[in-house]
């Protein structure tokens, strides 16, 4: 494990990605564009690339999240960054699965904030979104914040 990954799991696990909905600083963005009729934000296309998240890969993950581990527990132990963790994720619910994934959910506070910030930018953009609310909101939590507020007003 690199020097970088070490210091980002660190981050990841001080910052309780098993608890407290927090789950890791990193810079970048996706995108995603669309529109849902009568929520207000708009619903992206696949912004994941092409695939279900139905193969051998993502199962291994999927497995893991049933287990109830934390994004860093499972990229520690699939040897990959909590940034695919969240991709993998991200494309198996895309794909219609259904996964239990309650015990990442961010705190509600939290989530209302990063919902309304959604809103406000109109889209499911990150970068806008981060704008909005500033730096003490970072990339992989606002991945995972989505993920909640798709499931919420889809």
């Amino acid at each position: 494990m690199s020097q970088k990954d070490i210091r980002l799991k660190e981050r990841l696990v001080k910052r309780g990605a098993s608890g407290d909905g927090r789950v890791g600083r990193k810079s970048g963005a996706e995108s995603g564009v669309g529109s849902a009729s009568g929520t207000g934000i708009r619903s992206p296309h696949s912004a994941y690339g092409s695939g279900s998240g139905s193969g051998a890969t993502f199962q291994k993950t999927k497995e893991l999240f049933l287990q109830k581990l934390s994004i860093p527990d499972i990229a520690e132990r699939r040897g990959l960054s909590p940034g695919t963790i969240l991709t993998h994720l991200e494309k198996m619910i895309e794909g219609g699965q259904e996964i239990d994934i309650s015990h990442l959910a961010p705190m509600p506070e939290r989530l209302e904030q990063i919902r309304r910030a959604f809103k406000e930018s109109g889209g499911w953009i990150l970068a806008p979104v981060r704008s909005i609310l500033g730096e003490d909101f970072f990339y992989e939590e606002l991945r995972l914040a989505r993920i909640f507020i798709r499931k919420i007003t889809e």
